[in-house]
């Protein structure tokens, strides 16, 4: 899907985290993606759950109801061999007309062991996956000025990213964003300063 100043595609932006896991990895798998729910409707909401789990098949505990912050973590209960946990999202920006633009799977989110004979005492992996160039200011949609939306919507999702960081410790130890040189870095996405 193309849209005039900006696209979808997926895997465009990527946010590559660590998490200490305290001696708890799946303890610390669940809170990754509990303070993720919980900051995610600052921009957009979650569609789908998935759960691997050492017992089971990869995602194959799959659920599209109930997707706060407090009924996913009664549910991950359930899993105490959780290897991965996937939060897939529709993100809700501002348009140019100052109405809601949602974008359907924009982004996906996961937390995860390293390996599956990590030892406990590893760091866990976070992965924030945008599928849209919506807060680029240069963009590849049909026209590549995206400057108004990335205005109205980068700092949004930056101050997520930011409550995030602080919420879970976790640390930024990596980005992919080629199509976008100079556009974002460590902290999120970098705007034009003029």
């Amino acid at each position: 899907m193309t849209t005039a100043t900006w696209r979808f595609r997926r895997g465009i932006i990527m946010f590559h985290l660590t998490m200490s896991s305290e001696g708890s990895p799946v303890a610390a798998i669940r809170r990754a993606a509990e303070v993720f729910l919980d900051h995610l409707q600052n921009i957009g909401a979650a569609t789908a759950i998935e759960i691997s789990t050492s017992s089971e098949e990869e995602d194959a505990i799959k659920w599209t109801d109930e997707l706060d912050a407090r009924h996913v973590a009664q549910r991950l209960e359930m899993y105490p061999d959780t290897t991965c946990i996937k939060v897939r999202c529709d993100l809700h920006c501002v348009g140019d007309d100052d109405r809601e633009l949602v974008i359907p799977n924009g982004m996906l989110f996961w937390s995860q062991l390293a390996e599956l004979t990590s030892p406990p005492d590893e760091r866990i992996e976070i992965t924030i996956n945008l599928n849209t160039d919506v807060y680029m200011a240069t963009s590849w949609g049909d026209d590549r000025d995206n400057q108004a939306l990335a205005a109205r919507n980068a700092p949004r999702f930056n101050a997520f990213l930011v409550s995030y960081l602080r919420d879970t410790s976790a640390t930024v130890d990596e980005f992919s964003a080629g199509d976008y040189p100079g556009q974002v870095d460590f902290r999120g996405i970098r705007l034009p300063t003029s």
